[in-house]
């Protein structure tokens, strides 16, 4: 579901937020049920749609105030804004979250990130596919690898883990870690791989038009295929899924190899026939 002039509803929000912001909320999920049903009803007093539609508009009210909130709070970190509008004390416990020892990790390796200006297109993946990528690290990490996962392989220089190509390669993975941070400080540490999707697809801006996801390519179809897999219930679980597939990876790149093995002992085989042969009719000759 999507709202007409963008700009203008994502404005509504955060003016609504501003004028009611009552906590040390550093991201969209840790404002309390009541302070967010008052949100929402702040905005059902601007906006009407059909009944059949609430499930869709507070979804897209979520998501468009969670991306408003987060520009907002990093404005005030980067002192853009004062940020009067969150309140003395709610904005010195803030602060305090910000300087916390994982925030400043995460900030000076993604500061270090965008120092580079290379082309966005740039990435380490080779001639192989995003596709066959993630296909090698089904076997090696013996599960589905998440988005982000996959995007790191595909874009960071090999040997250095810590740097992307570029400044726009670098930004989406500050955005993804700061909201992976936001999530975890209000969720606890654990999280799914479903979640972790959800938070790259976001970021990114998901599926476009030509059925790409930024930064994966052409896997949009396999990431589909996964989420709707993970939303459904069926007998069998996702990691099973996972854990056979890479099984079947296995052993087809086994197969793959003694079907190799066998076409070089074969040629070695006709090599050492035909030198015995010269040989013999060397010897003849003599």
């Amino acid at each position: 579901m999507s709202f007409e002039p963008e700009s203008k509803v994502r404005g509504v929000i955060t003016k609504i937020f501003k004028e009611n912001f009552g906590g040390a909320w550093s991201c969209w999920s840790s404002v309390d049920d009541d302070t967010m049903c008052a949100w929402l009803e702040d905005f059902k007093a601007k906006y009407k749609w059909l009944e059949k539609d609430e499930a869709n508009i507070k979804k897209s009210f979520n998501s468009r105030g969670s991306l408003a909130l987060k520009n907002a709070l990093f404005k005030v970190h980067n002192g853009e804004d004062m940020g009067d509008w969150i309140g003395e004390e709610n904005l010195e416990q803030l602060k305090a979250q910000w300087q916390a020892e994982t925030w400043q990790k995460i900030s000076m390796i993604n500061k270090k990130n965008r120092q580079s200006q290379v082309g966005h297109n740039v990435h380490s993946g080779g001639s192989i596919t995003a596709r066959e990528h993630v296909k090698k690290m089904r076997v090696e990490l013996n599960r589905e690898p998440t988005n982000f996962e996959v995007y790191e392989r595909l874009h960071r220089p090999k040997g250095k883990p810590d740097e992307w190509f570029n400044e726009k390669q670098a930004k989406i993975a500050e955005m993804y870690q700061t909201l992976m941070f936001e999530k975890q400080s209000h969720n606890g540490e654990g999280s799914s791989q479903l979640s972790d999707n959800s938070i790259y697809m976001e970021v990114v801006g998901g599926i476009n038009k030509k059925g790409r996801i930024f930064g994966l390519g052409s896997q949009a179809a396999t990431i589909k295929a996964f989420i709707k897999l993970s939303s459904t219930d069926c007998d069998v679980s996702s990691e099973k899924v996972v854990a056979m597939e890479a099984k079947i990876e296995a052993l087809r790149l086994n197969l793959n190899k003694r079907i190799l093995n066998k076409k070089l002992l074969k040629k070695r085989w006709h090599m050492s026939d035909f030198q015995s042969r010269f040989f013999v009719n060397d010897v003849d000759k003599l």
